[in-house]
């Protein structure tokens, strides 16, 4: 079915009214028709499932179409290092191609609206830069012609300030 669109477009509108540029975060989740249910009977908690890929590329070339003039930029996913990594019960790299995979198909759905949109990803937690950034690095390293524009967390915590720490 169609998409509500409601709540979104009345937060991109009133953005919009008060002269704001907006980062419009694209999120990895699938209604239960679409959800990865894993051979092993496991179910990443309502993130796409690989085989639909083709639905949640063509839904994210809907909110480019609906958004384009009024989102400076548009971002696949938040914190893909948990939506795609332990929450999921994927290992590390099983989690970074999962993510590649819809970074891919998500930027080019934008790009297919306009090519001068602006894409960003690995919007990564704290968690990732905790651990020295080792989704970051993998996906940067496999996919960074993928995005226009890094994003991350780095939370301004007290765990952050002094000796040894990042």
């Amino acid at each position: 079915g169609d998409p509500r669109w409601e709540h979104y477009d009345a937060s991109v509108n009133a953005a919009a009214r008060h002269r704001m540029e907006t980062l419009l975060c694209v999120d990895m989740r699938a209604p239960g028709w679409a959800a990865w249910q894993r051979p092993d009977g496991g179910s990443p908690r309502g993130i796409p499932d690989p085989a639909r890929l083709d639905d949640w590329a063509r839904f994210v070339r809907q909110v480019a179409e609906r958004y384009r003039d009024r989102v400076r930029v548009f971002e696949i996913e938040n914190e893909p290092d948990l939506t795609c990594g332990g929450r999921a019960g994927l290992t590390l790299p099983e989690g970074v191609e999962y993510y590649i995979r819809f970074l891919r198909a998500g930027r080019d759905a934008v790009k297919a609206v306009d090519p001068a949109l602006p894409v960003a990803g690995c919007d990564v937690s704290g968690v990732d830069m905790d651990r020295d950034l080792p989704f970051t690095k993998a996906v940067l390293e496999k996919a960074a012609d993928a995005i226009d524009l890094y994003t991350g967390h780095p939370y301004a915590s007290p765990r952050n300030f002094g000796p040894g720490q990042h």
